[in-house]
């Protein structure tokens, strides 16, 4: 007897609004030489980032305060409209059975899309394949209900990141960086149940 099954995903799963990521202090002696309504540049250090992923959520003022003290001015990322960190827009699967009875054979895939490690989207995770296989032996003779059960798992020793630590942004104002948790190489478990 053969089995099939299979799975497709896709998902447009986008952030709704920017958030705030932290707040500049501003002592106002003087109105600032330059505007306030552009971003602020992501990082001045690495060219390739692209800048204006943060900016202030409301713009300094044009005019001196009356009061004199310290104002504090809000900073927000640029995520609305973005992609939701660690989802793929696509997900495909399959698994296919073979029954053989005494003998079961099992083999099954997984492709996971790219997906996004920061919330304004300025770190990518590459996507990934990998294929499982599993075979199942029912031994009578030991045993009522005991079977001989062996996988192998990430069967061509595919080198990914399973799981994404996410953050708002990676560079420049308020940042830090997320971390990449790589999956086990290519493992075979055999198991007496």
């Amino acid at each position: 007897q053969l089995n099939l099954l299979g799975l497709l995903s896709y998902t447009n799963a986008k952030l709704q609004d920017d958030v705030i990521i932290g707040a500049v202090n501003y002592v106002p002696v003087a109105i600032p030489a330059t505007p306030t309504s552009v971003a602020i540049p992501a990082s001045t250090a690495a060219p390739s980032i692209p800048a204006g992923e943060t900016y202030f959520c409301n713009p300094l003022p044009t005019t001196l305060p009356t009061a004199p003290g310290v104002y504090s001015y809000n900073v927000c990322a640029r995520t609305a409209g973005k992609r939701v960190v660690e989802t793929p827009e696509w997900q495909i699967g399959g698994r296919a059975e073979l029954n053989l009875d005494p003998i079961l054979f099992g083999i099954q895939f997984k492709h996971v899309g790219e997906r996004f490690a920061t919330d304004v989207n300025d770190v990518l995770s590459a996507g990934y394949t990998t294929v499982d296989l599993d075979a199942r032996a029912e031994l009578p003779f030991v045993g009522k209900n005991t079977y001989l059960q062996v996988n192998v798992t990430n069967l061509f020793d595919k080198r990914y990141f399973g799981n994404l630590s996410t953050t708002i942004n990676a560079f420049g104002f308020n940042s830090s960086q997320p971390r990449f948790t790589p999956v086990a190489p290519r493992s075979i478990l055999a198991t007496l149940n």
